[in-house]
């Protein structure tokens, strides 16, 4: 969480990023789009991005808005370790994705999209709101592998 919103400021990139697994393929047709939206690194960041952007600017990032698909509640569940594990991929922890997920259910432009409201009536019930706090996920980590060389720019957007 500490990387997105770091990158979230960074919006010169918006409109050329990705992070989208199904991408980045050696064979086979490449996608028409840079986010297939069905991948966990798609559901991750899409997650990972939205206590820190407006709606309308992730909606346009991603070219949809995958909070309120049902048809993407399996993938979710899979990033929040709710009756799935956490997917084999480059994401997030499981307790920062349900913090993140926690963050959005608190915020009035979220409240009717179809996994957010999933999350408040069948999920947030089973869960310690006090463990869902993002607060802890924003400092970044003392323990990490950034080269010395890129330390002082990354505490400069951090």
């Amino acid at each position: 969480m500490a990387i997105t919103r770091a990158f979230a400021k960074l919006t010169p990139y918006f409109d050329v990023f990705s992070s989208c697994n199904r991408n980045f393929k050696i064979l086979g047709p490449k996608p028409a789009d840079r986010w297939c939206g069905q991948c966990p690194k798609c559901h991750f960041v899409f997650l990972a991005l939205a206590p820190f952007l407006p709606k309308p600017r992730l909606l346009a990032i991603f070219g949809r808005n995958l909070l309120d698909d049902d048809t993407q509640a399996h993938g979710f569940d899979a990033l929040l370790e709710y009756r799935d594990h956490k997917p084999f991929e480059c994401v997030g922890e499981g307790a920062e994705a349900r913090a993140a997920m926690y963050a959005l259910s608190q915020r009035p432009e979220w409240q009717e999209d179809a996994l957010i409201a999933r999350f408040r009536s069948e999920i947030l019930p089973q869960l310690d709101v006090a463990q869902l706090v993002l607060e802890p996920w924003l400092t970044p980590s003392e323990e990490h592998r950034v080269p010395v060389r890129l330390q002082a720019a990354l505490a400069a957007i951090g």
